[in-house]
């Protein structure tokens, strides 16, 4: 009887713990419009380029990274292929009524293209952890000692061709080295605590050497891991978070 007890109890708690919700706020009526894959967001986009699909909101007890997941699956199936962050909201004490509304938007090739060369480059942005409180998260940035409080990004511009290393982790963490010449074609948005993690690498594997076990994305041994983030939520997060003040 306590063995059924237990597997009744771990069954249900992931219904409890992690409850989400998405709302259409506003919905056009677009016909015509395709289920997409790509979800991009806009950086300083003229809308009146673009097909406005709907207003979407994700809340519940979820991370922000499963909160945009949640809402580009939705918008994907409305058609949509591109966004712009309306609102966030978390409740910093306790993380329990977080909620993400996001613009989505249909645009056409030629427009994605466009927004693409609107990106950043020589740049290097490194995310903290999604939790509440006064935590913190350290690694070492070319040698030096940071730490990165809790919803805060480190932004660092290299100089030209300057070679990047970040360590985590200690002796048996994560060493990832970036050449200067991948940097300066590309942003480099990287995760410290796997949030939004990215699935396929953003550029050749040339750029970038892997001290330990060759991973796909870095180095993850024990709790020392630094993995690429997926680009479209790291600038919702450059928005949305506070940059870290790197006088600290």
């Amino acid at each position: 009887m306590k063995i059924i007890k237990i597997f009744i109890f771990f069954w249900f708690v992931p219904l409890l713990v992690f409850s989400q919700y998405i709302d259409v706020v506003q919905k056009n009526n677009i016909t015509g419009l395709k289920e997409q894959t790509e979800f991009e967001y806009l950086f300083n986009p003229d809308t009146e380029k673009l097909t406005p699909v709907a207003i979407l909101r994700a809340w519940g007890k979820y991370n922000i990274s499963q909160l945009f997941n949640t809402v580009r699956e939705e918008a994907n199936k409305l058609g949509a292929n591109c966004f712009i962050v309306t609102e966030y909201v978390n409740d910093d004490m306790t993380s329990k009524n977080s909620s993400l509304t996001l613009n989505v938007y249909f645009a056409e090739e030629n427009i994605l293209m466009e927004n693409d060369r609107k990106k950043e480059k020589n740049v290097v942005y490194i995310f903290g952890k999604d939790k509440a409180g006064k935590g913190k998260t350290s690694f070492k940035f070319n040698g030096e000692k940071t730490d990165i409080p809790n919803r805060e990004f480190f932004r660092y511009e290299p100089e030209a061709y300057e070679n990047i290393n970040i360590k985590k982790g200690g002796i048996f963490g994560a060493d990832l080295q970036i050449s200067g010449v991948t940097i300066s074609n590309i942003p480099v948005y990287l995760t410290l605590s796997g949030l939004g993690v990215q699935q396929t690498l953003p550029f050749g594997n040339e750029a970038v050497e892997r001290p330990y076990n060759g991973s796909a994305y870095g180095i993850a041994i024990n709790t020392g891991s630094i993995k690429f983030m997926e680009p479209a939520l790291a600038n919702v997060l450059i928005q949305v978070w506070k940059k870290k003040d790197n006088n600290d």
